[in-house]
């Protein structure tokens, strides 16, 4: 059991990259768009293919606040979220949720890195801290029903 204080975006990132490597799982990612977590970056894109190449259901799910950085700027992982798209979901939170203003990502049920800010790095590194972890497992579970606008692209046609 472990707490870190993140007050650097440096810090930040390598706190995700440590969180990202431990995930054997799932995944659960609520950001504002993804871009401070940059997982386009191929080290990044290869964590998330490790899990979605396991053994549990649907080990991805991320919700957004605004989707045009993951749009636009992140075809690589676009490519990668649409190519497991049977194990994955990534959606937009509605309109009446944007004034949310913290960030986390839960990596198995017991680890988190939490950034209750959305503007700064400042956060909280937990490393198996299920009690503390719990919390925000539940507040995604309710940002995720009201959240309804799937990203992934689906193809037409058979």
């Amino acid at each position: 059991m472990a707490r870190e204080l993140i007050d650097s975006w440096n810090d930040y990132l390598s706190a995700a990259d440590r969180l990202l490597a431990m995930a054997t799982r799932s995944l659960i990612i609520h950001d504002e768009d993804l871009s401070a977590l940059r997982l386009d970056a191929p080290e990044r894109l290869a964590h998330l293919s490790r899990v979605l190449a396991g053994h549990s259901d649907h080990p991805l799910r991320i919700t957004l606040r605004e989707a045009r950085h993951y749009q636009i700027s992140s075809p690589r992982l676009q490519q990668l979220l649409n190519t497991w798209a049977h194990r994955t979901e990534i959606r937009q939170t509605p309109t009446a949720l944007g004034r949310l203003r913290d960030n986390f990502l839960i990596v198995d049920g017991t680890h988190a890195l939490i950034r209750p800010e959305k503007t700064l790095p400042r956060s909280t590194l937990l490393i198996d801290e299920s009690a503390a972890v719990a919390p925000y497992l539940l507040r995604f579970e309710e940002i995720w029903g009201e959240s309804r606008k799937n990203l992934l692209q689906t193809p037409l046609g058979l």
